[in-house]
């Protein structure tokens, strides 16, 4: 993942808080995938990475180990990342899943950031009349004036978990039981 919950993309340790060489600017975030380690990626290396990360961040958060859930993310994350998603989408489809399989996951999304689907950039939020924030382009991607990007955030994780699981469908998922 990029931004603050950054890892590295081979091995899921993490990366470094510091994103300044001495003497110099700081580092802009590259969409190529240069600087992925320091950084981060959009896609870690492998689904190996990912596990450790989350298993690292459950650790931090829970005092005792959970080796059901670690085997429950480890293959879940494996079957997400055949579709080939990003990191950000997998870990949100990764939530709901084992959320509907009966595990604690409330604290999983203080370690995710997500990104514009269209350029990767960061975003903004703006409150609306709902009650919920919409998430918007912080760049100058798309043609659009508005630049609100919720619906298609919504639409790659629903799509995401659909495509993988097939055991519910998208009217389902977004529901709550």
């Amino acid at each position: 993942m990029k931004g603050a919950h950054k890892f590295s993309p081979s091995s899921g340790a993490d990366l470094s808080r510091d994103r300044l060489y001495p003497g110099s600017i700081p580092l802009r975030e590259a969409l190529d995938g240069s600087g992925e380690l320091s950084n981060g990626k959009l896609v870690s290396d492998s689904s190996t990475a990912l596990a450790r990360y989350f298993k690292r961040m459950h650790q931090r958060r829970h005092d005792n180990e959970d080796a059901d859930l670690y085997r429950a993310a480890a293959l879940a994350i494996k079957r997400l990342r055949e579709q080939d998603p990003w990191d950000c989408w997998l870990w949100y489809a990764l939530a709901e899943r084992l959320h509907r399989k009966d595990h604690d996951v409330e604290w999983m999304l203080d370690h995710v950031e997500a990104r514009c689907p269209r350029c990767s950039s960061q975003l903004q939020y703006e409150p609306s009349v709902s009650g919920y924030a919409n998430a918007k382009c912080a760049s100058s991607c798309g043609a659009d004036q508005y630049k609100d990007r919720t619906i298609e955030i919504l639409t790659r994780i629903l799509d995401l978990y659909a495509d993988t699981f097939g055991d519910i469908d998208r009217i389902t998922l977004l529901s709550r039981e």
